[in-house]
């Protein structure tokens, strides 16, 4: 694992918060940690001191969003954070949609799907659900990717308003995606998966996310073969697309 230094620039003038700074620091910087850090780790990776570290450690851990972790006296991350998100009320509308479209998807595709959005400039999975069957693969939820490495990264940017400040290879491939309404490819980072991905669009005509199906391959007789798989991952599309407000018909 690479260590992380992630730190925000400060602020500075009239808008500086110097106590805010390093606490959220210390939350994005625990955030890429899953084994936790040590007070003394979380100091020398931000470039501050023992003191002022534990001052915001123990204001964090005060207010929930650390847990204090023995033996060796690691900071983790609670799922507080996890839980704030859902209840932002965009987010909590999106999420209640979606996991009984993903769930019943799931079951009628025999496939693992998920749900994703773009988020500071990556792919970032918010939810999933298991394939029913003995072999599938799942994303999990809280993965992030690099945009255009993905089926779901690539629609969501082929819907963009703007193209222009993407690079000259990338943009007809992404107008490729927008003629045929959906994308499809061989995964790029797992053998024998085939991303399927159509957009989900709300009531503004907007597309706010991807509904994706990384497909596993099978001999099975029992398997749906691509194209009926995408015919069931197309209506999924248009029907949480329906329940989050856009006009559109569920065939």
């Amino acid at each position: 694992m690479s260590v992380s230094t992630r730190k925000s620039p400060p602020l500075s003038g009239a808008y500086a918060a110097p106590a805010l700074e390093k606490g959220l620091d210390i939350l994005e910087l625990l955030a890429d940690e899953p084994n936790g850090l040590t007070q003394s780790q979380i100091a020398d990776r931000l470039d501050r001191s023992n003191p002022e570290i534990f001052r915001m450690l123990v204001c964090l851990q005060r207010r929930g969003y650390l847990r204090r972790v023995s033996p060796g006296e690691t900071f983790e991350l609670s799922a507080k954070l996890f839980e704030l998100s859902h209840r932002h009320p965009p987010t909590r509308s999106l999420l209640d949609s979606a996991l009984p479209v993903l769930r019943s998807l799931a079951g009628k595709a025999q496939q693992s799907c998920h749900l994703a959005i773009e988020y500071e400039k990556e792919l970032l999975v918010i939810a999933s659900a298991e394939g029913p069957g003995p072999r599938s693969f799942s994303v999990r939820i809280g993965a992030r990717f690099q945009m255009d490495l993905t089926a779901s990264g690539m629609v969501l940017l082929a819907w963009r308003e703007e193209l222009r400040d993407l690079s000259d290879d990338l943009r007809p491939r992404l107008e490729r995606v927008r003629r045929r309404g959906f994308e499809q490819h061989r995964s790029k980072t797992v053998h024998g998966v085939i991303d399927l991905s159509f957009p989900v669009r709300d009531g503004r005509n907007e597309v706010i996310a991807a509904i994706t199906i990384p497909y596993l391959a099978s001999r099975a007789p029992d398997v749906m073969s691509v194209d009926e798989t995408r015919s069931h991952l197309a209506r999924s599309a248009e029907e949480l697309s329906h329940l989050l407000g856009h006009p559109s018909e569920i065939a």
